[in-house]
């Protein structure tokens, strides 16, 4: 009995600490419930308060990280202020956000589990984002003009990094220009390469971007640019291409109107 016990002991305390070394909380971000959560009242240091009820957050509340206390395995979180449109939000303001609604000074603190913070939490999207990122567009098509230019694709081809410019619910606009390789031949070159290589591009690219489930799906349109010589032999110097790619965000820059605006 004992030992089933030390086991049961030791998996918890093993899906805790994973728990908590997969928490990459984003402090300057706001959050929003994904669903009806249970808060613990607190104090500023985390310390529950006591004979203070526990609150329920609904699904789509926004709140924001005041502190994480890792020794402590909590958050401590605060309630953006609500748009006082009606006498129930107002009401709100007073019981949830501050003990006093006109006192900053005043302002209540909940906490959450470390460990139910990311099912229970999500970033709370900008209307207006950008990002930059790779995309990646594993078909490529350079349509042929009918006589002697012939249609000619390939995959595996990485557009490098660029803006995505995305908007909520809708779709990334996506905008770069980067070196890149192309293959060349005798064909393609009017005769100036006699054996099959690859030469560097300077290419810009435009796209839209729609994000389901995680992954991003583009439609794009490019230009290819050799230089010197190359360039002026190279039958498809300027001429558009048509992709199909999926997007891969390297990082966020920036997210647009944020943080601490009424909710």
């Amino acid at each position: 009995m004992k030992a089933h016990l030390l086991w049961i002991f030791i998996l918890s305390m093993t899906i805790s600490l994973y728990a908590q070394n997969d928490f990459k909380p984003k402090e300057d971000k706001t959050y929003e419930f994904r669903f009806g959560t249970e808060l613990t009242p607190c104090d500023v240091k985390g310390d529950p308060i006591h004979g203070a009820s526990i609150q329920v957050a609904e699904k789509g509340w926004q709140v924001k990280i005041d502190k994480v206390l890792r020794k402590k395995g909590i958050v401590v979180l605060y309630f953006l202020k609500w748009k006082e449109t009606n006498v129930d939000l107002k009401s709100r303001n007073s019981s949830l956000v501050f003990s006093n609604a006109s006192a900053v000074s005043k302002r209540k603190y909940y906490s959450l589990p470390i460990l139910y913070f990311n099912e229970s939490l999500k970033i709370t999207e900008s209307i207006f984002s950008f990002e930059f990122g790779t995309v990646t567009i594993p078909i490529k098509i350079r349509p042929g003009n009918g006589d002697n230019i012939p249609l000619d694709f390939y995959g595996n081809f990485n557009a490098g990094v660029g803006l995505n410019l995305k908007i909520k619910d809708f779709v990334g606009v996506y905008g770069g220009i980067s070196i890149t390789t192309v293959p060349v031949d005798k064909e393609t070159t009017n005769g100036l390469i006699t054996t099959p290589t690859n030469a560097a591009a300077l290419t810009p690219t435009i796209g839209l971007i729609k994000e389901v489930a995680g992954v991003q799906i583009g439609a794009f349109i490019g230009f290819d640019f050799l230089s010197r010589e190359l360039g002026e032999n190279w039958i498809y110097q300027g001429r558009r291409w048509f992709g199909i790619g999926v997007g891969v965000n390297l990082f966020d820059v920036s997210s647009g109107k944020t943080s601490s605006d009424p909710q």
